[in-house]
């Protein structure tokens, strides 16, 4: 075959590859709020961690499928809760003046929750930050906080799920 056709052909190939691969990666993003981590946040963190890497070490729990993994922490405290409850209030007042209802992620602040996001291969958290969040996902679920992706592991104390 002649290689002014062969060329296109690939390329059409890798294209098609490629576009596949972007939409199976597609996940929800989940950070309400992207915070300073506070020093009993990064703690239990940190705790967590360790729990499912021994898990993980042990054989009772997966290898993580992604990079990434999220670890659950403690809630957000005080000053946290605050600065979501005045970011609620302005989408409020914005879905308000939209005559629209307030999107479902926008829960009551008892209801929040935060991760830190752990780097399998440098083996420590990726910045000094927890996400707030109004749900939490499922073990092993994919989902994107801010601009990276990563695997819901729980704490490891939990048995994994039946998707793992």
């Amino acid at each position: 075959m002649d290689l002014r056709i062969q060329l296109p052909c690939w390329g059409a190939i890798g294209l098609l590859f490629s576009a596949c691969a972007t939409v199976e990666t597609e996940v929800p993003d989940l950070a309400l709020m992207k915070w300073s981590v506070s020093p009993a946040q990064a703690s239990t963190a940190q705790v967590n961690i360790k729990s499912y890497l021994a898990a993980v070490a042990s054989g009772h729990r997966p290898q993580p499928k992604n990079r990434y993994v999220a670890v659950p922490t403690l809630s957000p405290n005080q000053k946290q809760t605050a600065a979501y409850v005045k970011k609620r209030q302005a989408a409020a007042a914005d879905a308000a003046s939209k005559n629209e209802a307030l999107p479902a992620k926008w829960v009551e602040p008892s209801k929040l929750k935060c991760v830190m996001i752990f780097d399998t291969q440098s083996k420590q958290f990726v910045g000094n930050v927890c996400y707030v969040i109004s749900s939490q996902p499922a073990n092993g679920e994919l989902a994107r906080f801010d601009t990276l992706s990563a695997e819901f592991v729980g704490t490891g104390e939990e048995p994994p799920s039946a998707s793992q």
